[in-house]
């Protein structure tokens, strides 16, 4: 009854409030449930670790998260929340954005064929690539949201808690490279390559001193020329011939 007698924006801020305080209420639990061990942890090799690496899960995939050990004590395991936050955050732009180079890059490959519809391929890749982007926002909240509020310290072992350590400089060189490849419209070296699909040539005898209006590939379209000044880029798929 107090659902019907209350408008759509009050029933989303009271719903909004309410997932609030449960996650808080679960965060204040995973500080207080970690801490005991974490104290153990600074009390016994305190002087020898700077930094702990917890264990996250939601349930389906387990991530760690690395915390400073002397900040996690003074702060009441404040700090490993704030940092489980920010690392579960990146994590996910991190992953989710590999991705969407790869989309990128294949609609980059794709739109190449626009032109032999006589469209414009930089206008379908506009589009095309602005809906790209706005899914992978909308996917970048629904993972990173979605995680954080059932995420959980899957065990109370005080094995699960480790001296947290550095990727290497090869693998952080290897997803940089990796991007770039991507961004400036490369393949990674795992994927294999695109094959792109033969251009359709016109079936129609043409002479060679014949006029035709042929359609290159980068949209561009010559008009009343001689098939035998294009025949060449013919052969090499460069452009095709259209109706007039």
């Amino acid at each position: 009854e107090e659902f019907s007698q209350i408008g759509e924006d009050e029933l989303s801020e009271k719903l909004y409030q309410a997932a609030i305080e449960n996650y808080k209420r679960k965060n204040l639990s995973i500080a207080e449930k970690a801490l005991p061990i974490i104290k153990d942890i600074h009390k016994t090799r305190g002087a020898t670790i700077e930094n702990i690496l917890v264990p996250f899960t939601d349930g389906k995939k387990q991530i760690g998260v690395a915390a400073n050990l002397e900040k996690c004590v003074n702060t009441n395991n404040r700090e490993l929340i704030v940092g489980m936050e920010k690392f579960i955050t990146l994590s996910f732009i991190d992953q989710l954005w590999k991705e969407h180079l790869r989309e990128m890059d294949d609609l980059k490959q794709s739109v190449q064929n626009a032109v032999y519809e006589q469209k414009d391929p930089l206008l379908i890749y506009k589009f095309e690539a602005f809906e790209l982007f706005k899914r992978f926002i909308a996917k970048v909240n629904e993972d990173t949201i979605s995680f954080l509020m059932k995420a959980d310290i899957p065990a109370r072992d005080p094995e699960q808690v480790q001296e947290a350590q550095q990727r290497t400089r090869q693998t952080l060189n290897e997803q940089k490279e990796e991007s770039r490849s991507l961004l400036s419209g490369g393949q990674g070296q795992s994927r294999p390559p695109v094959s792109k699909p033969a251009p359709m040539k016109s079936a129609k005898l043409v002479g060679r001193n014949a006029k035709v209006t042929v359609q290159y590939t980068d949209g561009s379209i010559k008009k009343d020329v001689k098939y035998k000044k294009v025949e060449e880029d013919i052969s090499n798929n460069k452009c095709v011939l259209i109706e007039d």
